[in-house]
């Protein structure tokens, strides 16, 4: 498939199911990729700690990082990247909405 338009690649990440491909599409610019990511459950554990460090806005990245942790293939590394990064957002002062990741001590 070749990739011309961000629609193009919204539609590979939703329907995807090559964790190769998936993993390499977490690399493009568009955070609605990185959501449909987050949702598509063939997305691997490696690419969804790498989309934990994704950056957009305040509301893209707080979405994001509710989507990682509510991913089914979240592992213990995911959900600590998740946690990081939710309390990088609070020490900033700001409040991310949706992120009550109960994650133990490390």
């Amino acid at each position: 498939m070749s990739l011309h338009t961000p629609a193009d690649y919204l539609e590979l990440a939703r329907a995807e199911d090559d964790t190769t491909v998936l993993h390499r599409l977490a690399r493009c610019p568009y955070p609605f990729v990185w959501q449909a990511l987050a949702a598509n459950p063939h997305t691997a554990p490696d690419t969804l700690r790498e989309l934990s460090t994704a950056q957009d806005s305040t509301w893209n990245d707080n979405k994001l990082l509710r989507l990682l942790a509510e991913h089914p293939r979240a592992d213990v590394t995911v959900l600590r990247a998740v946690r990081d990064a939710v309390a990088a957002k609070l020490a900033a002062g700001e409040r991310p909405y949706g992120q009550g990741v109960g994650v133990g001590p490390t």
